[in-house]
């Protein structure tokens, strides 16, 4: 027995701990994870059984729309031994090592002109380290989780004209007219919205929310397959009262999909057009999916759809933004107070 304990105490040992700054938005349980993280570039960087490393990834479509090198900044650290990030994920020394590892990759950093992003817990350190480095806070996101069979499926009312399909079961002919009647309805939903897209002085400046959204859809238009393209059709008028575009993204264990935007015709809202679109997604995805949703604090309508429709709210996070080689960058702070 003895020995069995000395085995199982040194697996544990060599089992590594995983931390990643944006782990709700990809789904993971919490902040630090038991897992084997993926191989990826750049390179782990530290000392013995702690690293640690930068990824930048490209945002290759906000870059052409808003005509600078757009950067998504995430951290992640691996402790493979000692169990040091879980015992000390909001110590002093922790928070000390993370100015130290900033200010070395930002001395170095690439972008002689960029908009870099982070998204980040607000509790978790790495948040007052970046906003002390000069990045400032631009949008407040709430994410819900849950498993595709558990969510609310509310009854159809026998009497609605409402009938729900993909775009792949549109005819081919139909489909360059709904696709017509999304833009429609997003240049009606979307004039305002939460999202920094709509609140950043510095975008703004290049590009509306609205333009913002449209070009998404384009985008999706060419790239989600039709079958995750969500119609909620008047049969009477054959009219578009809805949509919803879905997205598998990167998570651990079970797919991940999301709904990447979702919006009502003006004059079908309050008639359960969203609660049918959630109804057909155990039909679309599969089984084991896990469907994360992410909206901003500030949007309470959406919320309460998402509590509605059996999502649970899972974590916040914020995103931090911090503008490199601009003589004058407009103070999304200063034009909040």
């Amino acid at each position: 027995m003895e020995t069995r304990i000395r085995d199982r105490s040194t697996a544990e040992e060599f089992r590594k701990v995983y931390y990643r700054s944006d782990w709700p938005e990809t789904g993971l349980d919490g902040p630090v994870s038991v897992v084997d993280p993926p191989v990826a570039t750049p390179a782990w960087q530290g000392v013995g059984n702690r690293k640690w490393r930068w990824v930048s990834e490209r945002d290759d479509f906000e870059s052409q729309l808003y005509g600078l090198p757009v950067w998504n900044l995430r951290l992640e650290i691996l402790d493979s031994g000692s169990g040091w990030l879980a015992k000390g994920l909001n110590s002093t020394r922790l928070f000390r090592s993370l100015q130290e590892i900033l200010q070395q990759f930002l001395a170095q950093t690439p972008w002689p002109h960029a908009y870099v992003a982070a998204k980040v817990v607000q509790d978790e350190p790495l948040f007052q380290v970046l906003v002390d480095a000069g990045f400032e806070q631009v949008e407040q996101r709430c994410l819900y989780k849950c498993n595709v069979r558990n969510l609310v499926r509310s009854r159809e009312n026998p009497g609605n004209p409402v009938q729900y399909k993909s775009l792949a079961e549109i005819t081919i002919n139909q489909r360059d007219r709904v696709r017509e009647q999304i833009l429609e309805i997003c240049r009606e939903g979307f004039q305002h919205g939460y999202c920094r897209h709509y609140s950043d002085p510095f975008l703004l400046s290049k590009a509306t929310g609205l333009t913002y959204i449209l070009e998404v859809m384009s985008l999706n238009f060419k790239r989600v397959p039709l079958e995750l393209v969500l119609l909620a059709l008047d049969t009477d008028s054959d009219c578009l009262c809805g949509f919803s575009i879905l997205s598998e993204r990167p998570g651990s264990g079970n797919p991940h999909y999301t709904q990447l935007l979702s919006a009502t015709r003006r004059e079908y809202r309050g008639r359960g057009v969203y609660a049918g679109l959630t109804r057909q997604l155990p039909r679309i995805l599969p089984n084991d999916t896990q469907l994360l949703n992410v909206t901003h604090a500030e949007n309470c309508a959406m919320r309460r759809a998402y509590q509605d429709t059996g999502r649970l709210h899972y974590a916040d996070t914020v995103v931090l933004r911090r503008i490199f080689g601009s003589a004058a960058p407009v103070s999304y702070t200063h034009l909040r107070a």
